[in-house]
């Protein structure tokens, strides 16, 4: 179900109020079963949690979308790294069929619980949940929650000017759990984790180094000690649907890397 749409004509009266009203109804009109109707998860089932309409919409992030669709192909493996609600994660099990594995790493409870009812929705067996965060090494660390309950990151790396409190998580290496055999190697790695994507990076560069998967990741400020470690791991950069490079990179943009 959409959420509502409310247009304000001339002066708004008792405005707190209302947009209040707003908030609840999108926030309930987000936590409910509803099938995309728009994007690359047109026609699959959703349920956002409260957390970013554009999700249950199938309207985030158009371009994005369409990179990763253009990315994963069928029968691969696919990580999906810091995926909140699992709205990639479903995607990519639909782009990766019977024959493909998803791997969504997600440190939080909440969305967890989001990712795991988004996948039984749609039937998928193809997908294996991991209540990891990821970094350099295996590790404790704090997680900062944001008010919103799909949201938050690693204490150390998080800039969330508000936040409801922390909580401890575990984290790990990507090419620690692949020589353990928790995880297949990698084709296609997308990755949103709030500015910890450098030390990701770091805890995986036998995987870049040997599998040589393609990357998606979101900039959280890194782009300056992103792009030099990409280089030197012989991948080629390019911000999406943008001229700047790398290293200049707002807040936000995505970058595409793929390996030379």
């Amino acid at each position: 179900m959409p959420a509502p749409v409310v247009r304000f004509v001339g002066r708004r009266q008792g405005s707190s109020a209302l947009w209040r009203r707003v908030g609840t109804l999108a926030k309930r009109a987000t936590s409910t079963d509803g099938v995309i109707a728009h994007g690359c998860g047109a026609g699959l089932w959703f349920n956002a949690g409260g957390g970013n309409a554009g999700y249950a919409l199938g309207t985030s992030e158009p371009a994005v979308q369409d990179v990763f669709a253009q990315l994963v192909k069928e029968g691969q493996v696919v990580y999906d790294i810091g995926a909140n609600a699992g709205f990639y994660t479903v995607i990519a099990a639909r782009l990766v069929g019977d024959s493909g594995q998803v791997f969504a790493f997600e440190p939080l409870p909440a969305n967890l619980d989001l990712i795991d009812h988004n996948v039984r929705l749609n039937g998928f067996v193809n997908v294996t949940l991991l209540p990891y965060a990821v970094g350099r090494s295996k590790d404790r660390a704090s997680f900062t929650l944001g008010f919103d309950n799909t949201r938050g990151g690693l204490t150390d790396r998080h800039a969330e000017p508000e936040t409801n409190g922390t909580i401890e998580v575990d984290v790990r290496a990507l090419d620690e759990l692949i020589a353990d055999g928790v995880v297949a190697s990698p084709d296609v790695i997308k990755m949103d984790i709030e500015a910890a994507e450098v030390e990701a990076l770091h805890g995986a560069l036998t995987t870049l180094a040997e599998r040589r998967p393609a990357l998606l990741i979101e900039i959280h400020g890194t782009g300056a000690d992103l792009e030099p470690l990409l280089v030197a791991n012989r991948y080629s950069c390019q911000v999406i649907e943008s001229d700047t490079s790398l290293s200049q990179a707002v807040w936000g943009e995505y970058v595409v890397a793929k390996p030379l």
